[in-house]
């Protein structure tokens, strides 16, 4: 799995994903995306297949109009750094863990329609009240 990770978090974050979890990641600075729109960040992230890491809500209503990427929100307010990563380092194996089933569970769903995707990306579990929104992670204390 690949992971984009927007403006309102810092580039160590797609660092931290990298060198510690052994996940491909990236900045929307270092792929030459920091001024991009909300609307092209999710363009580039549906195409490419990139798992969106934000914490802006705007991202939420998009998934759940246009599943078409998948979102890691983040739902923890302005912190440091160290207490940002820290969240991560505690709960990034359920995050993967939940992942991975959602993503056997599309491949069983695929297998077992003919060959016909049940949707366009795996959903999972969230707060949101639609529940619809793909690999969306509230990540709250």
């Amino acid at each position: 799995m690949k992971f984009v990770v927007d403006n309102q978090l810092p580039p160590a974050l797609a660092r931290l994903i990298q060198n510690e979890f052994g996940a491909e990641a990236a900045h929307v600075a270092d792929i030459g995306l920091r001024d991009a729109s909300d609307v092209d960040l999710w363009r580039y992230s549906s195409a490419t297949g990139w798992i969106l890491i934000s914490k802006d809500e705007d991202f939420v209503n998009m998934s759940l109009h246009a599943p078409t990427a998948g979102l890691l929100w983040v739902r923890i307010g302005n912190c440091r750094r160290a207490f940002l990563f820290d969240v991560f380092r505690r709960v990034w194996p359920r995050i993967m863990e939940r992942l991975q089933e959602e993503e056997r569970s599309s491949r069983s769903d695929e297998a077992g329609s003919g060959g016909q995707p049940y949707s366009n990306r795996p959903k999972v579990n969230t707060s949101a009240p639609a529940a619809r929104v793909t690999y969306c992670f509230p990540l709250t204390l």
